[in-house]
């Protein structure tokens, strides 16, 4: 960052949260180094008949050692004694580990839990001045001391924290205690506490212990530094490391939770922050995550990251949590006036294009020199292409041209659509609101001459026009015509009732249920005889408002007409005769009485699943799953419906639903989607089990749709977040099946993205 600038101070309130951002982990590419394993176990009286188990346990967790790794036993009563120790460096060395691991069996009565934790922090202090790099991890598995007095032992726990005040829980080596038991001695209990260590209660049950398998998840950073942020709201994208040395036999979550720290005062009370899921996998790996700012001053910051398994009784995770730090400076944003798309390229001749963006002020200062800025363009371009990217420096803002050319001796073009990114960086400091841009060349074949081919379909179809026209002229023809393209329908949708002078005595009005006890394809509202909804009320004396339908692709329209002649429809408070057709959230008054219309909408009417248990109903504005979030009208009772916004991250899953009532009529039926693919049986963190249809079982994405195979026509399918899982079960593969249903889909959701004008990714 340039120095000798004045420094501001913004006046906005603090509100950084980081959240599970939807891509795909990138590949893993750090070092981890060896880990020092030591097991302290309990092998008193109490402790026998669980202890083959256990060995079990530490068989399996040995078995997962790589080269490099060493691993020590002791068991303990009222002594401690080493029945296993070794270092990985063949693969027999890990079968002569377990071979030890045999010894383990029952030594009498009495706990001394003094001698061994000695014996077990020993062997971690010699490991840290052996190989300081390595990790250490220090394991204790007990039933707890059972009548003894603490006072029996020589040296007691408290002593044992100043004896080894060297060694730190976190920086030095890492501690958990697993205990069979419900309450930890309090010596003990105190003893963990002020060391640091973690622990975890096993149940005392032989049949969940014989099947328990310890998972072991380093998260490999030791620190985070985030960098630089601008000083505007923005979104930065950051990543962290994760490394199994022994990956979870089924599926495992790791929560992150946040503690910050701004100017050395924790800021909690000036954001809300929640812990965020992320799944464990059975390789290496790195996740990426998306930290939006907005409201720091410059200057610099940091916290801690904490890390929290899903299931701490078979899941560890080391180190507990992890500094992080960031600095906000000087901002300069990146103006675009259109995306930056070229072409189409054709596959020969020449070709020479320019593109512009600007990099803007944020607020008074610019860099003055050019080398303050650098612009990069990182894209795969077929030989013959070339795109050429220029900044000007001029005062008060820095003008980038991207060229885009084709010499006329160039070989051939290959077609396709070539897609990369516009990155920004500064050498001195500078920061920007948007880090990258993407950019896209298309190349194709010269297209056809539409005009010619036009003229000619227009002259061999102009006789066939008059034809038309003159047959069309005769009356019956023609509403012939008319009811081929437009067929009578039963009227759809929802009344609901926002103003009621009865206080109480009406309802909302269900237009489909209502024409269903119908013959004649209308639904009458009114007072008296030969009315199909009956509002009593003096406003409704001696009126009637009927309500018709009509079909079109699949879309039914429905009208409203107001009886006897002469009455007018009121419709968003416009003053209105004959058959007017109803729209979407169209305020209705009927009498004294105000309605709001709510027309089907099958493929935008969702059901918001939150993981905090909230529930939402709307109709989407966008959809697309690869975005961070999407925004759709909250159905409350209110004249119009609030635009809302919903985070991915936030939410459990998304169901799409014909009906919010789960009323679902024969007009709503026509809409099929696939009840074809994998079988599979998903089971969320909360218990709630879903049997449906999918596409892909072996490796789902972050998001993956599910077809319910048993839960009525109303449900259409369900968008499910794949971090709100504990279980996923494939019952039957059908991949025939599961392609069918793909290229259905595809096409179902296109019906869906042309209104919104995005493009939808399925998969």
């Amino acid at each position: 960052m340039p120095t000798g600038r004045t420094s501001s101070k913004l006046l906005f309130i603090v509100l950084p949260f980081i959240f599970f951002f939807a891509f795909a982990p990138p590949a893993f590419s750090q070092e981890v180094p060896p880990q020092d394993v030591v097991f302290l176990v309990d092998s008193s009286e109490s402790m026998t008949a669980y202890l083959p188990a256990i060995v079990g346990i530490l068989h399996r967790f040995a078995g997962g050692a790589s080269e490099g790794d060493s691993f020590t036993c002791y068991q303990f009563s009222k002594n401690p004694v080493m029945i296993s120790t070794g270092t990985v460096r063949q693969p027999s060395d890990i079968k002569n580990l377990q071979a030890q691991l045999l010894q383990l069996r029952g030594t009498g009565s009495g706990t001394n839990f003094s001698p061994a934790l000695e014996k077990g922090l020993t062997e971690i202090r010699k490991s840290y001045r052996r190989a300081h790099r390595n990790d250490r991890l220090l394991v204790l598995i007990t039933d707890g001391r059972g009548p003894e007095n603490p006072s029996t032992e020589k040296i007691t726990l408290t002593s044992l924290k100043t004896k080894f005040s060297d060694l730190e829980v976190g920086l030095n080596y890492h501690f958990v205690c697993f205990y069979m038991g419900d309450i930890v001695e309090a010596d003990l209990q105190s003893f963990l506490n002020s060391v640091g260590a973690r622990v975890v209660h096993w149940p005392k049950d032989k049949r969940w212990l014989q099947q328990a398998t310890l998972a072991d998840v380093r998260v490999v950073e030791e620190e985070k530094n985030i960098g630089g942020v601008p000083e505007i709201p923005a979104h930065t994208i950051f990543t962290l490391s994760f490394f199994p040395r022994r990956p979870p036999d089924r599926l495992e979550m790791i929560e992150m939770d946040i503690e910050d720290i701004v100017g050395g005062k924790t800021v909690d009370r000036l954001f809300d922050i929640r812990p965020y899921r992320i799944m464990c996998q059975s390789k290496p790996w790195s996740e990426t995550f998306h930290l939006e700012s907005r409201g720091f001053a410059r200057g610099d910051y940091g916290g801690r990251f904490f890390f929290y398994p899903s299931d701490p009784q078979l899941l560890m995770v080391n180190p507990f949590s992890i500094p992080f730090r960031f600095s906000v400076s000087e901002s300069l944003k990146v103006f675009l006036s259109q995306p930056i798309h070229f072409g189409p390229v054709e596959l020969e001749g020449i070709y020479k294009e320019t593109r512009d963006l600007y990099i803007l002020p944020m607020w008074q200062e610019f860099p003055d020199k050019l080398e303050a800025v650098r612009v990069e363009a990182d894209i795969a371009l077929p030989e013959g292409l070339r795109l050429n990217v220029l900044p000007v420096h001029q005062p008060r803002e820095i003008v980038v041209y991207l060229t885009l050319s084709r010499e006329e001796d160039a070989p051939p073009l290959t077609e396709g659509e070539y897609e990369g990114k516009i990155r920004f960086s500064s050498p001195t400091g500078w920061t920007f609101d948007r880090r990258e841009l993407p950019i896209m060349v298309s190349v194709r074949e010269k297209p056809l001459n539409l005009k010619l081919i036009a003229f000619y379909v227009a002259g061999g179809a102009g006789a066939l026009i008059l034809a038309a026209v003159a047959v069309l002229s005769l009356s019956g023809v023609r509403q012939s015509a008319y009811d081929y393209l437009t067929k009578k329908a039963d009227p759809a949708g929802k009344l609901i009732l926002l103003k009621d002078p009865t206080r109480g005595l009406a309802t909302d009005i269900n237009i489909s249920r209502a024409a269903k006890k119908s013959k004649i394809k209308s639904v009458v509202i009114g007072t008296g005889e030969g009315i199909d909804v009956e509002i009593s009320h003096i406003s409704l004396v001696d009126k009637r408002y009927i309500l018709t339908g009509t079909r079109s692709d699949d879309v039914v329209q429905t009208f409203l007409q107001a009886s006897p002649p002469g009455t007018q429809v009121i419709i968003n408070e416009m003053a209105l005769s004959g058959r007017v057709p109803l729209n979407h959230l169209d305020r209705v008054k009927i009498g004294a009485f105000e309605f709001r219309y709510e027309q089907p909408m099958p493929l935008r009417q969702v059901v918001l699943h939150y993981l905090s248990g909230e529930v939402k109903q709307g109709w989407l504005l966008d959809w697309d799953i690869t975005a961070e979030g999407f925004s759709f009208l909250l159905r409350e009772r209110a004249a119009q419906p609030i635009k809302s916004y919903a985070r991915f991250h936030e939410l459990k899953a998304v169901t799409f639903v014909r009906d919010f009532d789960g009323d679902v009529s024969r007009n709503l039926l026509s809409l099929k989607p696939p009840r074809t693919g994998h079988l599979a049986q998903i089971v969320f963190a909360d218990d709630e089990e879903l049997t449906g249809y999918v596409f892909e079982w072996k490796q789902p994405a972050d998001k993956f749709y599910i077809f319910p195979k048993s839960k009525g026509e109303n449900i259409l399918f369900l968008l499910v977040e794949r971090h709100t899982l504990k279980g996923f079960r494939l019952l039957k593969e059908n991949r025939s099946g599961a392609r069918r249903a793909k290229k259905h889909f595809t096409q179902l959701m296109k019906t869906l993205t042309e209104k919104f004008g995005t493009k939808e990714n399925v998969t």
